[in-house]
């Protein structure tokens, strides 16, 4: 009898010991979360707060990481080489479409579906950047616009008004130029910055210019068109004297201190300069107006992507449903501080939009393209974006003076090289 309470005993012992160990042992799954660093801290807090409430509730552990943008590609790129990839990442315009290419990405089309049906659908510059061979392969979660920031006291002064297309915006920059005074009309970048090639694309695409054919193959980018854009844009350089001389050395902050500072009364930008104004409590605000480019805007596409070898997807696409829920949204765009504006049409009657600068930022969204226009944003796209082609033919007419035609033969003959080693 008592060998049978031993056995008994040690059999129940056993099968607990066997269950606490199981329940012990049992990991948790990680969600590996990568984003690019933004320039609005608040932006930050908010979505790892998201993140870190969505592990919890969902038993996982979050793993999060935000990196510094420069770092952004070559860290995604080796950790993709290396088979370890993040389970989702915050992509810039163009690199959904790069590594959707390259086979990395998950096919993300019901959850898109999803997320459109609740929040009243995508506007189209959205889905463009995300949308190959009719699937989606990311989740766009926010513009970050450009928007003309004008010096409504010297339009004012100058007896002009905000201008409504390109002829009237030369007229009103020729009539606030006074270099004398210290104080140049335009503050365009005329470098390889980045925000120098988010000023010349505005002004290729309100001349009618493309990089391509819809196809996204067919190159279209040697046209009159460009020609025509291209030299109104070098004019206002070298003919007209409206840039700053300093300007084609000018970094990505060259036009945010050109404003700030009051040595340029009009610039393109994001908004950062907004925000600078209002953190700092500027007096410049009250005199700044905002409004759309005088054409077709520039605008770039931040979109979630699911990466293939990551080790949890299933995950990484309920966390998506997840931070697209309204008041998950609301929160994130209220965060970006007027530097993200929302993907999808239901948002546009938040409570932020009455201000009448962040419904400036708002509205500069709207009539915009994207690089790889008039195509998707392809691989070879990213490449001729990443080479500043576009940006070096513009510092061949303003810095080496050459003319607009060899400035721009020399451009076709490097783009038509970078898509003949994609084919």
């Amino acid at each position: 009898m008592r060998n049978k309470r031993t056995i008994t005993f040690l059999s129940v012992f056993f099968l607990i010991t066997f269950f606490c160990s199981f329940a012990l042992g049992a990991e948790k799954p990680k969600l590996v979360f990568w984003s690019p660093s933004e320039f609005v801290p608040e932006w930050n807090e908010t979505v790892k707060r998201q993140v870190e409430e969505f592990c919890k509730k969902e038993g996982a552990i979050a793993d999060i990481t935000f990196i510094a943008w420069s770092d952004v590609e070559p860290k995604l790129a080796a950790a993709i080489e290396a088979g370890t990839p993040p389970d989702i990442h915050k992509c810039s315009t163009g690199l959904v479409g790069f590594y959707q290419a390259a086979g990395a990405l998950v096919d993300v089309t019901d959850v898109y579906k999803k997320i459109g049906d609740r929040l009243g659908g995508w506007y189209p510059t959205a889905s463009y950047d995300v949308t190959f061979n009719g699937r989606q392969w990311g989740i766009p979660d926010a513009f970050q616009a450009n928007a003309m920031y004008y010096r409504k006291d010297l339009l004012d002064k100058a007896g002009v008004g905000i201008p409504g297309n390109l002829n009237e915006f030369l007229e009103v920059a020729k009539k606030v130029n006074d270099p004398s005074e210290g104080i140049y009309a335009l503050g365009f970048p005329l470098s390889t910055s980045g925000d120098s090639l988010m000023t010349w694309r505005a002004f290729l695409w309100s001349f009618g210019g493309k990089l391509v054919e819809e196809d996204g193959k067919t190159l279209a980018f040697d046209s009159e068109e460009t020609l025509k854009a291209l030299t109104f844009y070098t004019d206002l350089y070298n003919k007209y004297k409206l840039i700053p001389p300093g300007a084609t050395a000018w970094d990505n902050a060259g036009n945010n201190r050109a404003y700030l500072t009051g040595t340029c009364a009009i610039v393109y930008n994001t908004g950062s300069i907004l925000y600078k104004m209002r953190a700092d409590q500027s007096e410049l605000l009250a005199k700044t107006q905002i409004a759309p480019f005088p054409g077709i805007g520039c605008n770039q596409v931040f979109s979630w992507g699911v990466f293939k070898k990551g080790k949890n997807n299933e995950l990484a696409k309920k966390l998506l449903l997840y931070l697209f829920e309204k008041e998950q949204y609301e929160k994130r765009i209220k965060a970006g501080a007027t530097q993200s504006q929302p993907t999808l049409r239901a948002m546009a009657d938040m409570e932020m939009w009455k201000d009448p600068y962040n419904l400036a930022m708002l509205k500069a969204s709207e009539n915009t393209h994207v690089y790889g226009y008039a195509g998707p944003v392809l691989a070879p796209a990213i490449a001729v974006s990443n080479a500043r082609v576009m940006e070096e033919m513009v510092g061949r007419v303003v810095v080496d003076k050459w003319t607009p035609r060899a400035a721009l033969d020399e451009a076709m003959k490097r783009i038509r090289d970078i898509y003949k080693a994609y084919k």
